[in-house]
């Protein structure tokens, strides 16, 4: 379903941030992140936060990150970098080509911009 924003049609978005530091801190940066990614245009109504520290794409986070996608029809995901979905670039790629084929964009805050298939794969 899509929504209004900015009198346009916006897709249903999430920041997904990955941080051990203190709660606070990373309220605050959700908080920066989300007040950029609305000046940049982007629709974002929620923040997961994955608190594990693998690195890794076989962890819960991931799945309880997945399933709360399914759950609230989300259709963008803001990472601040691909890295914090796993360091193995094989990971990123499958990740961004599952993402991709279900139609669920991928910004890198850091970046500045949307991520493709084949994006960093070496």
């Amino acid at each position: 379903m899509l929504k209004i924003f900015n009198r346009k049609e916006a897709v249903n978005g999430v920041i997904f941030i990955k941080s051990i530091k203190d709660l606070n801190t990373v309220i605050n940066v959700a908080k920066d992140i989300g007040k950029e990614c609305k000046r940049r245009g982007l629709n974002v109504e929620y923040c997961f936060l994955d608190t594990s520290e693998d690195n890794v794409i076989e962890r819960k986070a991931i799945k309880q990150f997945l399933d709360e996608m399914q759950d609230k029809n989300i259709n963008l995901v803001v990472l601040r970098t691909l890295d914090d979905i796993s360091n193995n670039p094989i990971e990123r790629e499958a990740f961004l080509t599952v993402m991709n084929d279900n139609g669920v964009g991928i910004y890198l805050f850091e970046e500045g911009c949307f991520a493709m298939v084949n994006y960093n794969f070496e």
